[in-house]
Protein backbone atom coordinates (compact mmCIF):
# COMPACT_ATOMS: atom_id res chain seq x y z
CA UNK A 1 0.00 0.00 0.00
CA UNK A 2 1.15 3.65 -1.03
CA UNK A 3 0.82 6.37 1.94
CA UNK A 4 -0.31 10.02 0.14
CA UNK A 5 1.93 11.72 1.80
CA UNK A 6 1.59 15.55 1.36
CA UNK A 7 -2.06 15.44 -0.26
CA UNK A 8 -3.25 17.00 3.32
CA UNK A 9 -0.93 20.01 2.86
CA UNK A 10 -2.26 20.35 -0.57
CA UNK A 11 -5.83 20.26 -0.04
CA UNK A 12 -5.22 23.14 3.04
CA UNK A 13 -3.55 25.17 1.25
CA UNK A 14 -5.91 25.19 -2.02
CA UNK A 15 -8.63 25.40 0.62
CA UNK A 16 -6.75 28.69 1.94
CA UNK A 17 -6.45 30.12 -1.33
CA UNK A 18 -10.22 29.84 -2.16
CA UNK A 19 -11.08 31.47 1.12
CA UNK A 20 -8.65 34.19 0.91
CA UNK A 21 -10.11 34.81 -2.98
CA UNK A 22 -13.61 34.98 -1.73
CA UNK A 23 -12.22 37.25 1.41
CA UNK A 24 -10.98 39.73 -1.14
CA UNK A 25 -14.05 39.77 -3.16
CA UNK A 26 -16.51 39.60 -0.03
CA UNK A 27 -14.08 42.87 1.28
CA UNK A 28 -14.36 44.91 -2.23
CA UNK A 29 -17.73 44.68 -2.20
CA UNK A 30 -18.27 45.83 0.94
CA UNK A 31 -16.59 48.75 0.13
CA UNK A 32 -18.53 49.35 -2.96
CA UNK A 33 -21.89 48.68 -0.85
CA UNK A 34 -20.52 51.34 1.66
CA UNK A 35 -19.88 53.70 -0.43
CA UNK A 36 -23.14 53.66 -2.33
CA UNK A 37 -25.17 53.80 1.45
CA UNK A 38 -23.37 56.26 2.88
CA UNK A 39 -23.53 58.79 -0.54
CA UNK A 40 -26.78 57.77 -1.52
CA UNK A 41 -28.42 60.97 -1.93
CA UNK A 42 -25.32 62.31 -4.50
CA UNK A 43 -25.98 59.72 -6.45
CA UNK A 44 -29.65 60.08 -6.48
CA UNK A 45 -28.97 63.83 -7.44
CA UNK A 46 -27.00 62.63 -9.89
CA UNK A 47 -29.08 60.25 -11.61
CA UNK A 48 -32.08 62.77 -11.39
CA UNK A 49 -30.34 65.90 -12.85
CA UNK A 50 -29.23 63.24 -16.10
CA UNK A 51 -32.83 62.29 -16.46
CA UNK A 52 -33.70 66.14 -16.27
CA UNK A 53 -31.21 67.38 -18.80
CA UNK A 54 -32.40 64.33 -21.44
CA UNK A 55 -36.43 64.87 -20.78
CA UNK A 56 -35.51 68.82 -21.29
CA UNK A 57 -33.72 67.96 -24.39
CA UNK A 58 -36.72 67.71 -26.38
CA UNK A 59 -38.19 71.10 -25.01
CA UNK A 60 -38.93 74.46 -26.62
CA UNK A 61 -40.18 77.54 -25.62
CA UNK A 62 -38.54 76.99 -21.99
CA UNK A 63 -38.93 80.29 -19.76
CA UNK A 64 -37.49 80.35 -16.51
CA UNK A 65 -38.53 82.45 -12.93
CA UNK A 66 -36.73 82.53 -9.69
CA UNK A 67 -38.51 79.04 -8.65
CA UNK A 68 -40.03 77.67 -11.49
CA UNK A 69 -39.23 76.51 -15.52
CA UNK A 70 -42.35 75.99 -18.02
CA UNK A 71 -41.21 74.34 -21.17
CA UNK A 72 -43.09 72.65 -24.11
CA UNK A 73 -42.62 69.36 -25.01
CA UNK A 74 -45.30 68.38 -28.46
CA UNK A 75 -47.35 71.30 -28.05
CA UNK A 76 -48.07 70.08 -24.17
CA UNK A 77 -47.17 72.57 -21.54
CA UNK A 78 -45.13 71.37 -18.30
CA UNK A 79 -43.61 73.37 -15.66
CA UNK A 80 -40.85 72.51 -13.01
CA UNK A 81 -41.21 73.02 -9.54
CA UNK A 82 -40.30 72.41 -6.28
CA UNK A 83 -42.98 70.64 -4.19
CA UNK A 84 -42.98 68.98 -1.06
CA UNK A 85 -39.67 69.30 -0.73
CA UNK A 86 -39.39 67.32 -4.40
CA UNK A 87 -38.55 68.60 -7.58
CA UNK A 88 -41.74 67.55 -9.84
CA UNK A 89 -42.94 68.00 -13.26
CA UNK A 90 -46.47 69.35 -13.74
CA UNK A 91 -49.20 68.74 -14.74
CA UNK A 92 -48.22 65.24 -13.35
CA UNK A 93 -46.28 63.34 -11.16
CA UNK A 94 -42.56 62.95 -12.59
CA UNK A 95 -40.44 63.23 -9.73
CA UNK A 96 -36.82 64.09 -10.61
CA UNK A 97 -34.99 64.91 -7.39
CA UNK A 98 -36.38 64.12 -3.63
CA UNK A 99 -35.08 66.10 -0.45
CA UNK A 100 -34.59 69.74 -1.99
CA UNK A 101 -35.33 72.21 0.53
CA UNK A 102 -34.81 75.11 -1.75
CA UNK A 103 -35.01 75.68 -5.96
CA UNK A 104 -33.66 78.57 -8.29
CA UNK A 105 -33.27 78.78 -12.06
CA UNK A 106 -30.43 81.09 -13.57
CA UNK A 107 -30.14 82.21 -16.94
CA UNK A 108 -25.82 82.32 -17.63
CA UNK A 109 -24.53 82.92 -21.05
CA UNK A 110 -27.45 80.91 -22.83
CA UNK A 111 -27.11 78.49 -20.38
CA UNK A 112 -29.96 77.56 -17.95
CA UNK A 113 -28.58 76.78 -14.41
CA UNK A 114 -30.60 74.89 -11.87
CA UNK A 115 -29.45 75.55 -8.12
CA UNK A 116 -30.66 73.55 -5.14
CA UNK A 117 -29.86 72.84 -1.51
CA UNK A 118 -30.20 69.47 0.12
CA UNK A 119 -29.64 68.76 3.76
CA UNK A 120 -26.06 68.33 3.02
CA UNK A 121 -24.71 70.24 -0.04
CA UNK A 122 -25.19 73.07 -2.17
CA UNK A 123 -25.87 72.17 -6.18
CA UNK A 124 -25.73 74.05 -9.08
CA UNK A 125 -25.86 72.25 -12.33
CA UNK A 126 -26.32 72.75 -15.73
CA UNK A 127 -29.38 71.71 -16.86
CA UNK A 128 -30.20 73.24 -20.67
CA UNK A 129 -27.36 74.83 -23.10
CA UNK A 130 -27.00 76.78 -25.85
CA UNK A 131 -30.78 77.82 -25.53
Amino acid sequence: MKKNRGSLLIEALLALCIALILFGLGSALLQVYCKVAFDSATLQNSLGIIQLREHLYLAADIEISDDELTYKIENDSYKLALVNRRVIQQPGTLIFLIDVDELEFILEDEAIIMSFKTDKRQWKEGIVYGQ
